[in-house]
Formats: structure tokens, sequence, C-alpha cells
């Protein structure tokens, strides 16, 4: 890993694993608490970078891969799904297949533990990356995976294939058999109506994973309240507020107390 440019305020670095090589970007001092924020499908958002930023003055080090997309650039789903439909580590549309980035991820959570003094890490995977936490639950490092609003390509407007996670059912077993030896629990995010993170998906995990599965769903009761869109997704990003009052805060609260207990 060899410095490059840097981001205003990040430090800009470059991991190169088994042919993938991808800019990572870090935010705080080494030696706290680590954590690695994997960016959702409307890209590398300045509401991502808030996050990270947010989660620094909370105390961590954050590391942020730039998977795909542009930097602090305007929502782009449509673009950034026909770009990941060309790039062959993510297996985009084959979403039940094992997909290279994942060994890429793995091994930069062996790197951040690493570089931390060996500290444990905690993970946050948003929309499409939602799921990739449970494919680095084979990580003895990784001990507090977050999904917040997970989705996949083929989960969307099918009820059968609504509920699945979108991982090989060889990752899912090696997630569970984390679960059974080490006691792991994994955080899940979501709004309650979310049409792309539906609760039966939830439901599933529940079902796999019991009571080491902690769900936060945001009730629908409270979008009126607080001015919540019907369809909102991004629990951490797009549509998360800095009001303390906020549901979203409520899930980041959530989010803190659950990688304190686990990284801190």
């Amino acid at each position: 890993m060899t410095e490059i440019q840097a981001l205003e305020g990040f430090t800009k670095t470059s991991f190169c694993d088994e042919g993938i090589e991808k800019p990572v970007y870090r935010l705080g001092d080494l030696g706290c608490p680590p954590v690695l924020i994997m960016q959702e499908l409307p890209g590398m958002t300045v509401h991502t970078l808030a996050l990270a930023e947010k989660l620094v003055s909370d105390g961590f080090v954050v590391y942020l891969p730039h998977l795909f997309g542009d930097i602090a650039a305007p929502i782009a789903v449509a673009k950034n799904a026909l770009r990941l439909c060309l790039q062959k580590e993510f297996n985009f549309l084959a979403w039940r297949k094992p997909s290279p980035i994942t060994n890429w991820l793995r091994a930069l959570c062996r790197f951040i533990s690493t570089e931390n003094g060996e500290r444990p890490i905690g993970a946050i995977g948003m929309c499409l990356t939602g799921r990739f936490v449970l494919s680095l639950m084979v990580e003895k490092s990784m001990t507090a995976p977050v999904m917040s609003q997970p989705g996949h390509p083929g989960g969307h407007g099918n009820a059968k294939k609504a509920a699945t996670l979108g991982i090989p059912e060889s990752e899912l077993a090696e997630a569970k058999a984390r679960v059974r030896d080490d006691g792991l629990c994994i955080l899940g995010l979501r709004f309650q109506n979310d049409p792309f993170c539906p609760p039966d998906r939830f439901t599933t995990m529940e079902r796999e994973f019991g009571e080491n599965f902690i769900r936060f769903d945001i009730d629908a009761s409270l979008y009126a309240e607080h001015n919540i869109r019907k369809d909102a997704h991004a629990v951490l990003t797009i549509d998360a507020s800095e009001d303390p009052d906020h549901p979203t805060q409520q899930a980041y609260a959530k989010m803190l107390g659950f990688f304190k207990k686990r990284i801190a």
C-alpha cells in the first residue's frame, strides 16, 4: 500500500490484491478503532464522505475504498449500475455467485487490522454492498458487521427473490459458522417502506442468524412527522438528517453503540 495524492482531509492510498487494485481513503488516527465503509450504488457521494467524517469525530479511523463511480459527484444510480455490469470483479448481474471484489475486501480487512495494531474492525455495507459484510465475516478481525439497506440486482420486483440475501450459499454458511463459533452479531438498518430492501430480507436474516441479527427498522408512522420521503432508502447517507431527534440519528446511535461494544 503506497502513498499517492490525497483528498482534502483524507489520506489516499492504493491497495492491490490478486490483480485488483483500487484507491482507499483513510480518515482519522491510526490505532483508533477501525471501520471499513463500503460505498452504495449511488456512488461515493458527499453523504458518504460526511458519514466517514462523523465516525472519525466519534473516535474511529475510517477506511473508504473507492469501488466504482466518481467521488463527491451527484447521485448516479443508473450510470454506476452500467459501470458495474462491465466490471468483472463485481459479478453485478450474477448476484448469487462469488464476486472477486469480496476477496479483495477481505484482504483489505486484514491490512486494516494489521495497520491498527491487530485491532478488530467494523464494516458498513450499504445498498449494493450491504450483503458484502456477510462475505467478510470469514475474517477473524471482522467483529462488527453492519448491513444498511442491503440490496441486490435480483431482489427487486420479485417476491421470492426479495427475501434472498444475494450471496453464495457457501459464504452464507461461513457467516453462520462464525456466528455459531464466535457469537458474532450483525446489525441491520432499513426504512420500513424501503422498496429496495423489503422486510422479507431481514426476516431471512432473523431465520438464518436468530437473535444474533439485531434488526432496526425506521417506523413508517414517523415519516410524515420527520419529512421522510415514502420510498426512503439510504439510512446513513442520502436520507439521513442531522436533526438529533430524527429516526436516522437513532439508527446512527444504534450503530455507534454496536461499534463501541465490539471494536472500541
